[in-house]
């Protein structure tokens, strides 16, 4: 019971810190160079062949971030944290499954 627990609680901790430190000062630093390459391709008024066309053009990794953000514009405001959001919730994410994987 106290080793299921601690497992659970360490699980817990990692995963807390490591979104806290994600997210803290999230909106601090101006756009960096691939930031803004990913807010002109999602551009809600671009439709999906032309963002995939933009992202061919610019880019040489795959469309499927693009992919996966682009539809949170047709629900949400058109605003670059809305990006930096979505990445952070990709490694908060990322955290969790590591922490699965390695079995703490």
């Amino acid at each position: 019971m106290i080793k299921f627990l601690n497992g659970r609680l360490t699980l817990i901790l990692i995963i807390l810190l490591g979104s806290v430190l994600r997210l803290y000062n999230i909106n601090f630093d101006d756009l960096w160079y691939d930031e803004i390459l990913s807010f002109w391709v999602v551009n809600p008024q671009h439709t999906l062949n032309e963002s995939f066309s933009i992202h061919n053009k610019l880019e040489t990794n795959t469309f499927t971030f693009h992919f996966l953000i682009k539809p949170i514009y047709y629900f949400f405001d058109y605003n670059f944290s809305h990006i930096r959001l979505i990445s952070a919730l990709f490694g908060i994410m990322s955290i969790f499954l590591s922490v699965k994987i390695a079995k703490l």
